[in-house]
């Protein structure tokens, strides 16, 4: 049964990764056969720091009992989809042996690089396909990845880039792959995050011997350095980046013109802190903005900033919620740490999220994959260390 359970596993992160796979019923289905498998090996769900996870997700369906929210059912699915591959991680690395762990989460980064070869390929062929992907089904029928597998990318890749700093030339390779593909993805935010991100890993690996207050202020100086040089570094990004759609965003952004096609998600993105404003504790619950009209003024939800949009649909009620789940989240990092530097690089990851959450829509099935399941798996050590008799694997806390 155990080897059933990890196949249903592997089976959601193929069909969760692959574009032209996806669908939602699936995974559903996938999750749910997943759950009963549990409870045919005689698991039992414990209640622990998950909790907080199941009160959100009824508060938000219980929203759309009363009607005040009004976006399809479907929608809330993907709530429990966002969260699924935390369950799963946290029942593994109490149930699976420590060899068995570390394939499984390396057998999922392979999956997406596998996805990402063939999106590569197809872009090579069509290079104006991920950008007609937003605007027709020219290319649905293509394994062509949206803005949502883009990101969950952009998370791996953050982990590859510090293990490639550590000298683990798979993973060099793999970092290589995954900053191609970026840039002939043409998403701009996930690209902006990663750039940020992967400086600073490259400073906390240059004071890699220094004091650990040294080492803050270098961190702390590239947090401050990084908007300082932000005009700067965009138009040498231009430079390298060759890719037309980039250039033209970046062209917009030093010109400051909001109106621009390139920049509209500013305007999308205050749509959602209007309807923030117009109710601050319950928000407006659930519900989309009449694109058609194009109105930012319109209330409603832009969907172009996940922590905006959250606000406008949930309030500070909401945004209360999302701090608990991620406040506990952080704590179960650091409960199974084994070494700071996993935790560090982990924290780097999860701040990664947090960040681009801001910029664009984030908390989907995909990203939650990585999120939830490669994260905590890079905090116990399962990446950094391959000696199966040197890692432990903090269980049962």
């Amino acid at each position: 049964m155990k080897n059933i359970n990890i196949f249903i596993f592997l089976l959601y992160v193929v069909v969760a990764v692959t574009p032209s796979l996806t669908n939602v019923y699936y995974l559903m289905a996938l999750m749910l056969v997943w759950m009963c498998s549990l409870f045919l090996m005689g698991y039992q769900i414990q209640v622990d720091y998950k909790i907080p996870i199941f009160f959100w997700i009824v508060y938000a369906i219980l929203l759309r009992f009363i009607n005040y929210s009004s976006a399809p059912w479907g929608n809330y699915g993907l709530y429990l989809l966002f969260y699924f591959p935390l369950f799963v991680f946290d029942f593994y690395r109490n149930f699976l042996e420590k060899k068995e762990l570390i394939f499984l989460c390396k057998l999922v980064v392979l999956l997406l690089c596998v996805n990402v070869i063939q999106n590569i390929c197809v872009l090579i062929m069509y290079p104006g396909a991920t950008i007609q992907l937003n605007f027709s089904n020219e290319y649905a029928g293509l394994n062509l990845g949206n803005s949502s597998f883009t990101f969950a990318v952009m998370l791996t890749l953050l982990i590859c880039f510090w293990l490639a700093l550590k000298k683990k030339w798979e993973y060099v390779l793999i970092s290589a792959l995954g900053v191609f593909y970026l840039f002939l993805s043409s998403k701009t935010t996930a690209l902006l995050v990663f750039v940020i991100f992967a400086m600073l890993f490259l400073a906390d690996k240059l004071t890699n011997k220094a004091s650990r207050l040294k080492k803050i202020f270098v961190m702390l100086s590239m947090i401050v350095i990084i908007p300082i040089l932000f005009f700067e570094i965009l138009p040498l990004l231009q430079m390298i980046s060759g890719n037309e759609y980039i250039n033209n965003r970046i062209d917009a952004v030093l010109a400051g013109n909001t109106k621009s096609e390139y920049m509209s998600r500013i305007g999308l993105a205050k749509i959602s802190f209007d309807s923030f404003l117009s109710n601050p504790i319950f928000g407006i619950g659930f519900v989309k903005a009449d694109f058609a009209k194009v109105v930012y003024y319109t209330l409603g939800i832009g969907h172009h900033s996940e922590f905006i949009d959250h606000l406008g649909r949930y309030g500070l009620v909401g945004f209360f919620f999302y701090a608990v789940i991620f406040a506990k989240f952080w704590q179960f990092l650091v409960r199974i740490k084994t070494k700071s530097d996993d935790f560090m690089a982990a924290s780097f990851v999860v701040l990664s999220f947090l960040v681009f959450s801001v910029l664009n829509n984030s908390m989907d099935y995909i990203s939650g994959i990585v999120l939830f399941f490669l994260v905590p798996a890079v905090s116990c050590g399962c990446f950094d260390e391959c000696d199966e008799n040197k890692m432990v694997i903090v269980k049962g806390k």
